[in-house]
């Protein structure tokens, strides 16, 4: 998966540090296991850019070899090789149908949020919150 992610251009420090799990999974490194421990991961808003020069250097090439990148190309991994069929959801109403689907009012069963699903015939789900 790393390689994969290499190639995709997906490792790289503002990629990993906009997603809500790899920003986590770096914050907990920062904090916890790297040897120079970052105190101002405290991520305020003011000092983001300062926060990310002083992570992008060397804690960042210690995090991409630690057990939490692991964890970050599971994540990945998983993401991309997910697929959603209607079994996932919790149908309430049909908002509407066409020549080429139906749309859908849904629950998602594994979380609260209320989504609409775009089925199309040929092409699978296609989901807007």
């Amino acid at each position: 998966m790393q390689k994969y992610l290499e190639k995709t251009g997906e490792i790289k420090f503002e990629k990993i540090f906009n997603q809500k799990l790899g920003f986590l999974l770096l914050k907990d490194f920062a904090e916890n296991v790297a040897e120079n421990a970052c105190p101002q991961i405290k991520f305020y808003e003011r000092y983001v850019v300062e926060i990310c020069d002083q992570l992008k250097g060397d804690i960042f090439q210690k995090f991409l070899e630690s057990e939490k990148f692991t964890r970050f190309c599971q994540w990945k991994n998983l993401e991309l090789n997910m697929q959603l069929t209607m079994n996932d959801f919790s149908v309430h109403r049909i908002i509407g149908r066409g020549g080429f689907g139906e749309v859908y009012g849904c629950r998602k069963a594994d979380t609260v949020d209320y989504l609409l699903i775009n089925e199309k015939k040929d092409q699978g789900l296609l989901m807007k919150q």
